[in-house]
C-alpha cells in the first residue's frame, strides 16, 4: 500500500526526455546507416555532421535526464 507522498508514475518531463532519447537514437541509427565509408580526414559534412549532432544532443538528453533523476523522487512499485 503506498503512502500519501508516494509517487505514482514518472513526472511528464521525465517522461519527454525519455522518449526524446528514444527518438534520437532511432534517428542515430538511420542516420548511421545510411551513411558513407569514414575514413582517416574524412571532412564531417553532410550525414557525419548530422551523426555527430545527434550523438552530441544524445549525451546532453542523457545528462539532463540523470540530473532530473538525481532531484526527482523515483514512482514507487504499483
Amino acid at each position: 500500500m503506498a503512502n500519501a507522498f508516494s509517487v505514482s508514475k514518472y513526472d511528464p518531463f521525465a517522461r519527454l526526455l525519455h522518449w526524446l532519447v528514444v527518438l534520437l537514437l532511432a534517428a542515430q541509427y538511420v542516420v548511421a546507416w545510411t551513411m558513407p565509408e569514414i575514413h582517416r580526414g574524412t571532412q564531417p559534412v553532410g550525414l557525419i555532421a548530422i551523426h555527430l549532432t545527434l550523438g552530441v544532443s544524445i549525451i546532453a538528453v542523457m545528462v539532463v535526464r540523470l540530473l532530473w533523476r538525481v532531484l526527482r523522487k523515483e514512482p514507487g512499485v504499483v
